[in-house]
């Protein structure tokens, strides 16, 4: 295993300016790939982009740069663009941002919370802002408002009534899903056509739990869990919502509703496996291979007990994702100190459960991506 350090001393650093390059402390010759890793601290909102061609990383404070609040509430990603969410004085705001760029798109107070609605979530792309609401206020009634972001134009289209639950959305490629549980006790799936801004299609996916998660190439694939705990994959065109295939396999853990952290890619499913509690990690990365290969949960506690060891400090796991340009898993923690300095990290997991690189920050790590 190697270690890539950020320095922790930066905040000394950043006196003079907000985006500062740092040489990171490598072992061997770099093997990352182009990162960009978002996170805070008790005050600030960073990201920290990685470049792989010349093995130095530069860390932007987006809190005193762009005025990004560290109780955010939520972000959401598009292809590049990062929109961070938040809400002050009753009014929802959003923040857009390039992976690698520094100049943003302010969007603020583009919604005033009133009694007529409760909103529930939100996402964007670079020319839309969807925001999912209920209404009246106190109902289940589940809508979709679209804003065009040039023009401030908006629309709301009626997705289903008295529905007992919503969950997350996924914005991919001109299409908006909108998985819910409707009150037939069915999970439903409402897809949404950005450009002619119209429910395209709702698919009905049965009782049985049903997950989202978008393939490699781009296909939808649902996940439903029957009642005897079998599981079946159903792989449909984004674009034409046309099913294209179909199977059933088994794998003894519970996949949650709406969309999964998982990712679909040459007949393997990357995926966060979730330890019943108590246990030393609440989660850790698995993969089930289609092509016969089976399950496997990778041995995230015994990774967790020898970087708290090499670190002295116990540490605490914030999220996995799987990286799938350099096929590898990343794990972000923090560490469990007393002091109020924050130091966190991504520890780089490889397909066969191998740790391989460490990552430290000055901050808790809350997201990572690839860059292209």
């Amino acid at each position: 295993m190697r270690s890539l350090l950020v320095p922790i001393f930066f905040g000394l650093i950043l006196m003079g300016c907000q985006s500062d390059e740092l040489e990171p402390v490598i072992a061997d010759e770099a093997s990352l790939p182009d990162l960009t890793v978002i996170g805070e601290d008790f005050e600030f909102v960073y990201r920290f982009n990685y470049e792989a061609n010349v093995n130095k990383g530069t860390l932007l404070n987006l809190s005193t740069e762009f005025q990004l609040p560290p109780n955010y509430l939520t972000l959401r990603r598009d292809d590049d663009l990062l929109t961070f969410f938040s809400i002050a004085n009753g009014k929802f705001s959003a923040l857009q941002l390039g992976s690698r760029g520094e100049t943003p798109v302010y969007l603020p107070d583009f919604y005033t919370i009133s009694e007529e609605r409760s909103v529930t979530w939100g996402t964007a792309s670079s020319e839309q802002l969807f925001l999912a609401y209920y209404s009246p206020r106190g109902t289940k009634n589940l809508s979709v408002r679209i804003r065009d972001i040039a023009t401030t134009a908006e629309s709301d289209l009626v997705i289903a009534f008295n529905i007992d639950a919503a969950y997350d959305p996924i914005y991919l490629a001109n299409r908006l899903l909108v998985p819910y549980l409707a009150s037939d006790g069915n999970y439903k799936l409402s897809i949404i056509n950005t450009d002619e801004e119209i429910v395209q299609q709702q698919l009905d996916l049965g009782s049985g739990v049903a997950s989202v998660i978008i393939e490699e190439s781009g296909n939808l694939a649902i996940i439903s869990r029957s009642i005897d705990n079998d599981y079946k994959l159903a792989v449909y065109d984004l674009k034409t919502v046309q099913l294209l295939e179909t199977m059933r396999f088994n794998v003894n853990r519970f996949f949650e509703p709406g969309p999964v952290n998982a990712i679909l890619q040459a007949g393997r499913l990357y995926y966060t496996h979730y330890y019943a509690q108590p246990a030393a990690v609440p989660f850790g990365p698995a993969i089930y291979d289609f092509t016969g290969g089976g399950n496997t949960i990778f041995d995230m506690p015994a990774i967790e007990k020898s970087v708290s060891e090499e670190l002295s400090q116990k540490i605490r796991l914030t999220f996995v994702k799987f990286l799938p340009v350099s096929k590898l898993f990343a794990v972000g923690y923090f560490e469990d100190r007393q002091e109020t300095e924050v130091r966190g990290g991504i520890l780089l997991i490889t397909e066969e459960g191998e740790l391989t690189e460490k990552i430290t920050f000055p901050f808790a790590p809350s997201f990572i991506m690839e860059r292209d």
